[in-house]
């Protein structure tokens, strides 16, 4: 899967307040596809670091919800619901730990959340239904210990910062609660009609009906916090001249992309564009003459790369290409590709006027060819550009790219 790919869907579509009909239906495509989306690289890693938080939390519960009943077991071996508890409590533990060395393993994908998410709500449901193996229905349905920790399950499932997972988690939970209330009314007929006798109190359906709206505004605040975070995060990751992302950004997705290539033996190359001799295109026409060129060169190489990879401003005229997996020669090509994209989008600096023709330097460099990590990498491609520059500019310089101290 490409860089691009992994951050689609960022960039809205429809931004205004909905009016007409069509602007409502570009309003809703557009949340719809917020919503459906991978989440970006960053989100996902601090999605897998959420995951790991807990993940460490669960074990501890689960390890706790473990003790009660072995502790007992000294004290009842042969008590029937203390074995119940025994037999649940020790699954919940091995499950625990299972998701708990998944998540060490720092392999995470939104399956998983999804997975751990929904065993978390299991595991709640059949915690519950314990209650009803040692005869006490009135606690499955009333507690006020175990029910709450649903809600907590809900609101961990924004720590993966996925509103599909909030979403699945919430759903989980309402459909399985109801599914436990159901069971135990069906199994326990008298139960809506039987006197105040126990502690929990009588079973009401009216109660159960105010749980199940807890379960969904639980949700739904799950996922807007997610929804939301997600929103602030493209704002702060983009840059509001060209619409491609920032430098701070750019280096925090290089350093998790160089991690994930060195995970996977794959190959990662940066590209470094540069506009010529932009300083004396702004001395002669002006700093808004300037800003436009830049839009229209962002623009050229996002056309140009279209979703194979990643751009980012690197500087101030300066723009850098994520690649993953397209080897040597396919990063050349796609350098090429650029280099003829820009210059087939000439700029207009005053109204009326004849094109400025605009041309553009490229330095490539790649991992591991060119270095053990990220500084090393993007450190090589600002020497190669500058050799380029240096030759005249509208050149392509690079190890493997034939003819690259050639104009192009």
């Amino acid at each position: 899967m490409s860089i691009e790919r992994r951050l689609r869907g960022s960039r809205r579509r429809f931004e205004g307040n909905p009016q007409t009909p069509r602007e409502w239906g570009l309003w809703l495509l557009d949340r719809w596809r917020d919503f459906a989306r991978v989440p970006e690289p960053l989100l996902m890693d601090a999605g897998a670091a959420g995951e790991h938080l807990v993940a460490r939390i669960r074990v501890i519960l689960a390890a706790l919800v473990f003790l009660v009943p072995a502790v007992d077991h000294f004290v009842r071996p042969a008590a029937r619901e203390v074995l119940v508890g025994l037999g649940f409590a020790g699954g919940g533990l091995l499950l625990a730990l299972g998701a708990y060395r998944l998540a060490r393993r720092h392999l995470y994908r939104p399956w998983i959340g999804f997975t751990t998410g929904l065993l978390d709500v299991t595991l709640v449901s059949f915690a519950l239904l314990s209650f009803l193996f040692i005869g006490q229905p009135y606690t499955t349905v009333n507690s006020r210990v175990v029910y709450p920790i649903y809600l907590l399950v809900i609101a961990a499932a924004a720590l993966r910062f996925d509103p599909r997972i909030c979403v699945v988690t919430g759903l989980a939970a309402i459909i399985e609660y109801f599914a436990v209330v159901w069971f135990t009314v069906t199994s326990h007929p008298l139960l809506p009609t039987a006197p105040d006798a126990a502690a929990y109190g009588r079973f009401d359906w009216s109660d159960q009906v105010s749980r199940l709206m807890l379960l969904a505004i639980a949700t739904v605040l799950s996922t807007a916090l997610v929804l939301r975070t997600r929103r602030l995060q493209w704002l702060s990751a983009r840059d509001r001249l060209t619409d491609v992302i920032n430098r701070s950004v750019f280096d925090d997705l290089l350093v998790a992309e160089v991690s994930r290539a060195q995970r996977s033996g794959a190959s990662l190359s940066v590209l470094l564009v540069d506009v010529d001799r932009f300083r004396a295109f702004n001395t002669t026409y002006g700093q808004a003459a300037g800003d436009r060129t830049l839009r229209l060169v962002a623009g050229a190489i996002r056309q140009a790369i279209q979703r194979r990879g990643l751009v980012a401003r690197y500087g101030g005229d300066e723009f850098a290409v994520l690649i993953a997996d397209h080897g040597a020669d396919g990063v050349g090509a796609l350098a090429e590709t650029i280099r003829q994209s820009v210059a087939a989008t000439p700029a207009h600096p005053v109204r009326m006027s004849v094109p400025e023709p605009l041309t553009v330097s490229i330095g490539i460099a790649s991992l591991p060819t060119d270095g053990a990590g990220g500084r090393e990498v993007c450190a090589q491609a600002e020497r190669r550009l500058a050799q380029a520059k240096h030759a005249g500019g509208n050149r392509i310089a690079a190890s493997e790219v034939p003819g690259s101290d050639v104009p192009r």
